[in-house]
């Protein structure tokens, strides 16, 4: 009979209200991470999905990978390291520096926004795990190890309810039983709460059609805001609108199709290039936006959509090669990437959340004055939470059925 572990790396992530005004000019930290990887997942997961809600945490993956990342050698290290775009060249040391660079100023955006980033490593106590990959992960995430009975029927509480906790509650558990030949759990956690910079009046808040992606029409309460300095742009395929957050870092991106264009067409060319493109061509306008309140929740198994973008060898029992993850003679590899995710928008701000599991297996300005705009998102659009200043995207999604 086949010997067999498993390795499970599970990263739960929350936002909450969130705030966060644009810096206009800022551009994301040279971090040796370029942000395609956010488009090129997104892409992935949304083939075939077009009447479908989706909603992904890119920040929520990438986060679990990089952990994954400190057990990683020989082909399983380098793809990971392209698949998460890292600087070609860049030393381990300085991709660690510059993640938790990146991490701690995401966990001090400003203002009243609250925003709680917590890792952990939770081991099976009867494996031993590499002390340089638990030291990376403790140094570089600033990740709690706790070592415990994974035989034990309470672990798989003990860690649902740190899941629970570290998320206040919004992501209530990630696992359902601890699987039998499971040997560790990476986790980490974020909590955001914050309020839109320029809230919408609720008595603004109105009833109307909504168009569906299934052509259909569902009566949807429609949040309205009138102001003179909205960040606008618009060419012959979309309408786009920028919803600050009031902690002056974080915004809402609103992308509506034009109504001779398709959701599908526009997020086909979806890019790193042209999303910082478009990024620069947003300008002071006053226009009327109305947004949909919004609540959605997504699940998927990431494992055939990271393959696709070249992890395929990190999934692979006969090529994985996590050897500086634990003591043992036995080859890791990836099983299974299980991804949940939540988003509510209303006149206060932006709740959100998202969990990511990894599983893994051991084995032998114009110039001159322009009309008003107004766009009315009425029909399936795409939107992207992203931090002004690390340039990071927490969230990305299509909304096809509010």
């Amino acid at each position: 009979m086949r010997s067999s572990l498993t390795l499970s790396v599970v990263l739960a992530m929350m936002l909450g209200f969130t705030g966060g005004a644009h810096a206009q000019n800022e551009k994301p930290a040279a971090d040796g991470v370029n942000d395609s990887f956010p488009f090129q997942l997104f892409q992935e997961i949304a083939k075939g999905k077009q009447k479908a809600n989706v909603l992904i945490s890119p920040l929520s993956v990438s986060t679990a990978l990089g952990m994954t990342y400190a057990g990683a050698g020989g082909e399983t290290k380098s793809a990971l390291a392209k698949v998460l775009n890292f600087a070609p060249g860049a030393t381990d040391e300085a991709i660690n520096q510059q993640t938790k660079a990146t991490l701690d100023s995401l966990r001090e955006p400003g203002g009243d926004t609250k925003l709680e980033i917590a890792n952990a490593i939770i081991g099976d106590k009867n494996v031993t795990f590499k002390q340089p990959f638990l030291d990376t992960n403790t140094k570089f995430f600033d990740a709690e190890v706790q070592s415990l009975d994974f035989k034990a029927p309470e672990s798989v509480n003990t860690i649902n309810s740190w899941v629970s906790k570290k998320t206040h509650e919004k992501i209530p558990t990630i696992l359902s039983a601890i699987a039998p030949d499971a040997i560790l759990y990476l986790i980490n956690a974020i909590y955001f709460k914050g309020t839109w910079e320029n809230k919408f009046e609720k008595s603004e808040t109105r009833e109307q059609n909504f168009n569906t992606a299934g052509n259909g029409t569902k009566k949807v309460q429609m949040m309205h805001d009138s102001r003179s300095d909205f960040r606008y742009m618009e060419n012959d395929q979309f309408q786009a609108v920028r919803l600050p957050y009031a902690d002056k870092r974080l915004s809402m991106y609103v992308f509506l199709p034009k109504e001779n264009q398709t959701l599908l067409s526009f997020e086909t060319n979806l890019s790193q290039s042209v999303w910082q493109e478009w990024m620069n061509h947003f300008r002071k306008r006053t226009g009327e936006v109305g947004l949909p309140r919004f609540k959605i929740a997504d699940s998927m198994e990431m494992t055939s959509p990271l393959s696709a973008l070249g992890l395929d060898v990190a999934f692979s029992e006969g090529r994985a090669d996590f050897s500086e993850m634990v003591e043992t003679a036995q080859r890791v590899f990836i099983s299974k990437v299980l991804h949940k995710t939540f988003m509510e928008v209303n006149e206060e701000g932006t709740e959100a959340a998202a969990v990511t599991a990894i599983e893994m297996s051991v084995t032998s300005a114009p110039a001159n004055p322009v009309p008003p705009f107004v766009m009315i998102v009425d029909r399936p659009f795409f939107i992207a939470l992203s931090d002004e200043q690390t340039g990071k995207i927490l969230f990305a999604g299509h909304i096809a059925n509010p």
